[in-house]
């Protein structure tokens, strides 16, 4: 059952990786940039937690094993932050919450350095944090959008709800508060999945929603 779950979880992620990027060469739109490059750290930060990594990228690096989980976390963090002020596009309605986002960037950055200089000890307890204060943002940014009714805000919450859901049952199974069974174990990994194939379509959708607005002014101005 694990290697077949692990199968779909990775299928479904380089799917989208194939997807997103075949689709960032058509239209060039800066967010598909930003969303590949958090697949893709996502992706390899799973590798580097379930032996995939050490199995088939780094076997013959214990530095790689080791620094590999906090500079992942920091990078998909710092992706997925220029993802969300792309993609939601913060600073047209809240300068504060942008200005929170380039914070995340920075201290993402930061992360990635302190990993490099000294040792990855203290970057891993810090890493936490960081991604902590990344869902914070992500779903204050998905929740002021969606009041400004943005229409591809439902997406994007619908999307994050998928993930936390699936990070709080699998911190609730760490904490010996809800039976660990094989699907709870893996729920992370599962709203990951889940998450990644939900914006996907939210990206989609976006795209739609500017084709149509095109259309709309093409429209108008020839009346």
């Amino acid at each position: 059952e694990q290697l077949y779950l692990f199968g779909v979880i990775y299928g479904v992620l380089l799917g989208m990786l194939a997807y997103n990027l075949f689709i960032f060469l058509s239209v060039r739109d800066t967010s598909y940039l930003y969303y590949i490059l958090y697949i893709a750290c996502n992706t390899l930060y799973l590798a580097s937690l379930n032996g995939v990594g050490v199995q088939f990228f780094w076997p013959d690096s214990p530095w790689l094993s080791n620094t590999a989980p906090p500079i992942l976390m920091a990078a998909l963090t710092l992706f997925g932050g220029q993802f969300i002020r792309h993609f939601l596009d913060t600073r047209s309605f809240s300068v504060a919450l942008d200005r929170c986002l380039l914070a995340l960037i920075a201290c993402a950055v930061g992360l990635i350095a302190l990993t490099l200089l000294s040792g990855y000890a203290l970057a891993l307890q810090l890493a936490p944090y960081v991604v902590l204060f990344f869902i914070v943002l992500a779903v204050t940014s998905g929740i002021m959008a969606l009041r400004r009714k943005m229409r591809t805000a439902r997406y994007f919450l619908i999307a994050w709800s998928a993930y936390i859901a699936g990070g709080l049952l699998y911190s609730l199974v760490s904490l010996g508060l809800v039976a660990n069974t094989f699907w709870s174990f893996y729920s992370m990994q599962i709203g990951l999945a889940l998450e990644v194939t939900l914006l996907s379509l939210a990206l989609a959708d976006r795209i739609n929603a500017m084709k149509e607005e095109r259309t709309r002014i093409l429209r108008e101005s020839s009346e």
